[in-house]
């Protein structure tokens, strides 16, 4: 009973100790982030590179932590011993004290070996996870160094399609602007040629405009010299008075027409 409730009361003791750690660790970061040139230096570091140094710190402080348990269980023993009652002139006393505390001594060394053997165990532990963070952080590195370079890759890439899409549309523009100026110069040859046709076109009008008022003056004289010659002809005798001639002229069918 005696040797559990030491156990427990050193394991508290370790857990105190740990906390302690802790805390001065937690105090240390406060430290860092108030001071302008350590965080300055913490930022420039890498992320594997800042935890390799915090998992050195850890294991010193473990270390620490480790020689002021050692040392605390050698002041308690010295103390327990000092606190034993005085040996008397009976040897059978003396004997049993003397058993008694080789008994509680080899309790608490037993107890500080699977202390110090579950210490080494969960140090073990923690510097393989730690390796393992490590070199997960490591490949974690590696991962993005890569996608940066395959980004910067593609950039470039696309930074030459674009430069070639812009020459592409360059030319594009290029040829259309040409296309354009021989569609207006073509437009405008049309327009030329119809304009001289409209003009040729509006001539022969004019020409044939020209010839038709002419015909019809023409026209006009001829019945007017024909109405002047009908004119100056005497009058026609009546039907079947004296000085006109009569003339029948008969068809096959038997009839006659005057």
């Amino acid at each position: 009973m005696a040797g559990s409730s030491s156990t427990a009361l050193f394991g508290l003791k370790g857990l105190a100790v740990s906390g302690l750690v802790v805390l001065l660790a937690v105090l240390a970061a406060n430290v860092v982030t108030q001071v302008p040139y350590l965080r300055a230096w913490v930022l420039q570091q890498s992320a594997w590179q800042i935890f390799a140094r915090s998992l050195f710190v850890l294991a010193v402080l473990a270390l620490g932590q480790d020689w002021l348990l050692k040392g605390y269980s050698q002041w308690r023993l010295r103390r327990q011993a000092a606190k034993a009652p005085p040996v008397t002139a009976d040897s059978r006393y003396r004997q049993s004290h003397l058993e008694a505390a080789q008994r509680a001594q080899a309790r608490m060394e037993e107890a500080a070996v699977e202390v110090a053997a579950r210490d080494k165990e969960e140090r073990a532990a923690a510097a393989e996870v730690a390796a393992q963070a490590v070199a997960a952080a490591r490949r974690d590195e590696e991962r993005v160094a890569e996608a940066m370079k395959a980004a910067v890759a593609r950039r470039a890439v696309e930074a030459r399609e674009s430069v070639a899409e812009g020459a592409r549309v360059a030319e594009e523009v290029r040829a259309a602007r040409m296309l354009r100026l021989e569609q207006d110069e073509a437009y405008q040859q049309s327009l030329r040629a119809d304009q001289e046709r409209a003009a040729k076109r509006l001539e022969v009008q004019e020409a044939r405009e020209r010839a038709l008022a002419e015909e019809v003056e023409q026209a006009e004289a001829r019945r007017r010299q024909l109405v002047e010659i009908q004119q100056s002809l005497p009058d026609e005798p009546e039907l079947g008075a004296a000085g006109r001639a009569s003339i029948r002229i008969k068809c096959r069918d038997g009839s006659s027409v005057m």
